[in-house]
């Protein structure tokens, strides 16, 4: 996207690009990054954080199923995985 295409001027004011979700939005719907706002409204960064949260979740269940037996005794290196 170019950098004049991040702003638009409407009826209601200027309104922001979310890369996201490809819409424009007021600039209070983004949180503050530096000087500046953020590339993703809020909405957006709030769906992001929790894709992430979840992407770790599984993760760290899969690095805990890999790394046990089924008595809970920690298995040694060479037979995890």
């Amino acid at each position: 996207m170019k950098e004049k295409d991040k702003w638009i001027q409407t009826e209601l004011g200027w309104e922001r690009w979310c890369i996201r979700c490809e819409d424009y939005w007021p600039p209070d719907f983004f949180n503050r990054k530096g000087d500046g706002l953020h590339s993703y409204c809020r909405a957006c960064m709030t769906e992001r954080k929790r894709e992430l949260r979840a992407d770790a979740q599984r993760k760290r269940t899969m690095i805990h199923e890999k790394s046990y037996d089924l008595h809970g005794r920690i298995l040694p290196p060479e037979s995890r995985g």
